[in-house]
């Protein structure tokens, strides 16, 4: 079910590690996702962004609010995969109370050809406001980074990755190691806060230990 690489280079550079890229894209617009939850009620909120430029637009009762686009670079495989692209579609309803639906968050791609880099495409539901803006950042950011990594895994690493052990525990540990920069809590933490089982747990903690370990020797 799950492989640690050992060859642990490519968990301990942020060079292969998406959430890098989408924490790094995240702080581009961040100023807009708050401006449009602290001044609207409801609204549409579209990002997308591919290898070196993020945009994001925004409409509230079918007038346009936000239409923004930005260049960026940073030193991480993504920034290599020209032919990749990313669409978000959020719905949001302002609310003291906060709930997010994923309609799909999916990494699509032909399988079986190589020169097909893929696609990411998500529409969210979110209800929530200023107040519970670090869960919309960390319920979103989790789950694009995860499919993210999956793009990593078939474009740089050129794993077969519906059969690759290593995959399949690389892209679990970018969804929790993401969920423990946003939330400022360690792994550890994390992982019994989301009652991960504890299979999954062992091998993502184990991981964890192997890489600190390493990082002390070199």
């Amino acid at each position: 079910m799950y492989e640690i690489d050992d060859d642990l280079l490519i968990y301990k550079d942020n060079f292969y590690r998406s959430s890098e890229f989408t924490l790094h894209l995240w702080e581009i617009i961040e100023s807009k996702i708050l401006y449009i939850l602290g001044i609207f009620e409801t609204g549409i909120i579209t990002i997308y962004f591919d290898n070196e430029n993020i945009s994001i637009s925004a409409s509230s009762d079918f007038v346009i609010i936000i239409n923004e686009s930005y260049n960026f670079f940073l030193q991480n495989c993504l920034c290599n995969m020209t032919d990749f692209t990313a669409c978000i579609m959020i719905t949001f309803v302002k609310s003291k109370k906060f709930s997010l639906n994923y309609e799909k968050c999916l990494f699509y791609y032909e399988e079986g050809n190589t020169e097909d880099e893929g696609d990411i495409e998500a529409q969210i539901d979110i209800l929530g406001d200023i107040s519970s803006f670090d869960d919309i950042k960390a319920s979103v950011l989790s789950k694009i980074t995860k499919e993210l990594q999956y793009l990593v895994h078939k474009n740089y690493f050129q794993y077969k990755i519906k059969k690759s052990k290593i995959t399949n525990l690389d892209v679990e540990y970018e969804y929790y190691s993401l969920l423990s920069k946003v939330y400022k809590k360690d792994l550890k933490n994390i992982l019994a806060k989301k009652n991960v089982n504890c299979v999954l747990q062992k091998y993502i903690l184990e991981l964890e230990k192997r890489i600190k370990i390493n990082k002390k020797h070199t």
